[in-house]
């Protein structure tokens, strides 16, 4: 009888479900409200793709390209502000949209759901800026994802959890020269469900709908974890990170599903094209690069088809080698 992986194990980036042709997988929420596939063996017909699509029990191999590190910045000020740290996934969508491709990465929904969607329009591009410390739903977009790949010319930049991206790859079962990924480092994915319960609690306090949540408000310094929510009756709240339940039990790695307390990601050995990061044992070596204290990334161009991407986005960034050492610190 064909099997998935443990629950304990899975990591719910839903290539087992979206690669099912039979529909003999079915998706529920678990008591955290993490998406959670299971096998219907009704209707199962023992073919095995789901087994072979996991990437906990068929991982997909690492990039064997010589890694390139780098310390950088989005050069438009207003950009790097409202980004989490130095605004390089801004940069490098922009590049990609205004080439004719898409853009897949997380946002929130009307429900301040967090899932991933696809979109083509630069006034859109500002929905997958910044952190979102909640797991995402990536189901809505696997499928048009891979449509998309294998019917047009069109780039496609994906941005996501290492563990989403590695879903992705085994998804599609081959690498296209008009995929690039992005994969994060990545802290932990916290509890959907968690986070309805801090919405209602965030509504009663303020008898209003929260209709928007920045996780990395930039008030004084991008060094120091502050939020910002906003309410439908316009009511505006900015926490400290220690003043917000939220963000503390998030720090505290009291939230996140289970399976990132085993992660199989957390090496240099990236399984992406570029790995994005806060850059935070940044030094800089001259005037030039002085940090200045309004949010730099860390860049790990990790293939071919990353570099290509990052200097077609340099004349839009700051940008400054460093060793892999130094990425590490």
């Amino acid at each position: 009888m064909i099997q998935l992986c443990d629950n304990s194990i899975c990591t719910g980036c839903m290539a087992c479900y979206a690669s099912c042709n039979q529909q003999a997988i079915e998706i529920q929420e678990n008591n955290f409200g993490f998406l959670q596939p299971s096998i219907k063996h009704d209707v199962c017909i023992e073919c095995g793709i789901c087994v072979k699509t996991c990437p906990v029990l068929s991982p997909s191999p690492f990039q064997k390209e010589k890694q390139k590190g780098f310390a950088s910045w989005s050069t438009n000020e207003n950009i790097r502000k409202n980004s989490s740290s130095g605004g390089v996934f801004y940069e490098l969508s922009h590049t990609i949209i205004t080439s004719g491709g898409v853009v897949c990465g997380a946002a929130f929904n009307e429900k301040m759901e967090v899932e991933h969607r696809i979109i083509s329009n630069l006034n859109e591009l500002p929905l997958l800026m910044g952190s979102k410390y909640v797991q995402s739903n990536i189901l809505p977009v696997l499928k048009e994802v891979k449509s998309i790949l294998t019917s047009t010319s069109h780039k496609v930049l994906f941005s996501g959890t290492p563990c989403q991206i590695a879903g992705l790859l085994n998804y599609l079962h081959k690498r296209y020269d008009n995929l690039i990924t992005i994969d994060i480092v990545c802290h932990g994915v916290p509890s959907p469900g968690l986070w309805h319960k801090y919405i209602r609690y965030q509504k009663t306090n303020q008898s209003s709908d929260l209709i928007s949540y920045k996780f990395r408000y930039k008030k004084k310094s991008w060094t120091f974890f502050h939020s910002q929510l906003l309410f439908k009756n316009g009511q505006k709240i900015e926490y400290n990170w220690f003043k917000d339940p939220w963000i503390r039990i998030f720090l505290q790695n009291k939230c996140l599903r289970e399976s990132c307390y085993t992660c199989h990601y957390t090496s240099i050995h990236r399984i992406s094209d570029i790995t994005l990061a806060d850059f935070w044992g940044y030094k800089s070596n001259n005037k030039d690069d002085k940090n200045t204290d309004k949010g730099i990334s860390l860049v790990l161009l990790n293939s071919s088809n990353g570099i290509s991407l990052f200097n077609s986005s340099k004349h839009k960034l700051k940008y400054f080698p460093r060793s892999l050492e130094a990425c590490l610190l």
